[in-house]
């Protein structure tokens, strides 16, 4: 009989790591967001063995969205998992894009999109993504204008 792994015991699962990603698009500034598991949210996933947090924020936006990103530097937020039982630390980098396209991988996420910075706050559905949301609309505001 096959072994479950160890991190499907929600105490023992890797941190994740992510990023929130800004561009400025046709109608004002927009954030690259997922969907998945009934709500809007940031692309981020389980660090894998070896990884730092930074590369697992990097890949896990290129596996999700099919951008590659940069990570700007001097932000960072780190918040504790909203899914019940789950031990989980979710580090969250701001990033910018620097190649790719928008291909949401079905495998990854139920879809992808650019959303408008007005409406981001209002469809979030977790405490867990609002707050590093509005730190890092904060951090932008004072630093990449």
């Amino acid at each position: 009989m096959r072994q479950p792994k160890k991190w499907m015991d929600p105490a023992l699962m890797p941190p994740s790591a992510g990023a929130i990603v800004f561009r400025r698009g046709a109608a004002g500034r927009e954030v690259l967001m997922i969907a998945g598991h009934g709500a809007w949210s940031f692309p981020k996933g389980r660090m894998e063995p070896g990884e730092t947090p930074e590369q697992t924020a990097l890949r896990e936006v290129f596996e999700e969205t099919g951008y590659r990103i940069r990570l700007i530097e001097g932000f960072s937020a780190v918040v504790a998992s909203a899914r019940p039982g789950e031990k989980r630390t979710i580090t969250y980098f701001l990033g910018e894009v620097v190649g790719g396209s928008l291909r949401p991988d079905p495998g990854e996420t139920a879809g992808c999109a650019w959303q408008p910075v007005s409406r981001v706050e209002s469809i979030l559905r977790f405490e867990q993504d609002r707050r590093p949301f509005l730190e890092a609309l904060e951090y932008t505001e004072k630093t990449c204008n």
